[in-house]
């Protein structure tokens, strides 16, 4: 969830909203948590925060000289929101293209909502006999909700890299950014050459 004190939330009229959870496991410390929502008039913007756990904070460094009778004390230690500051914004339009074309694969209603590994397989894949896919050992498992107004959030879980579009929609907004120095420029132009 986004944070109350936050500036940028999606708004009640949204038509997409993803929350995506990427969790520490045994090889990465690495925690992600995003929220992209495309608004009515078309636009895609995200809330995310990436907190690495893997590296402890290092601890405050006293004075070099105290005044008599001073005594030092550490300063209190930073909230998570300090230590690893979120971003929201605008989604870059790389991302925001990705986003609209799993959201419109018409195979997506019909994906389950979570999946396990092994995933069974109508038929095996090139080169294997077998009719199950297994996740790699250390795959990145992935979590989240989809939400379209005027319908239920669903619920999904992924073990690992799968090709169904709703993982791909936890993925990219998993690792959801702002559009670029160069995209930004891009933008600015058009928006100037409009009547």
């Amino acid at each position: 969830m986004i944070p109350a004190e936050a500036t940028l939330r999606p708004s009640a009229e949204a038509d997409i909203v993803i929350r995506a959870y990427i969790p520490t496991h045994r090889y990465y410390q690495t925690e992600s948590r995003a929220v992209v929502w495309r608004e009515p008039d078309g636009e895609w913007w995200f809330w995310r925060q990436q907190l690495d756990w893997g590296a402890p904070e290092l601890p405050p460094i006293p004075p070099n000289a105290l005044a008599p009778g001073e005594t030092w004390r550490p300063p209190p230690p930073r909230t998570t929101d300090e230590r690893f500051p979120p971003a929201s914004g605008r989604l870059s339009a790389v991302q925001a293209s990705a986003l609209e074309t799993a959201w419109s694969d018409r195979c997506r209603v019909w994906e389950p909502g979570a999946a396990g590994s092994p995933l069974p397989l109508r038929r095996p894949e090139p080169g294997d006999s077998r009719r199950e896919r297994w996740c790699p050992h250390g795959a990145t498992p992935i979590m989240g909700e989809i939400t379209e107004r005027g319908r239920p959030a669903r619920l999904h879980f992924y073990p690992c890299d799968m090709d169904f579009s709703s993982r791909i929609l936890l993925s990219v907004a998993a690792s959801a950014t702002g559009p670029s120095d160069a995209e930004t420029r891009v933008m600015e132009r058009l928006e100037a050459a409009a009547p």
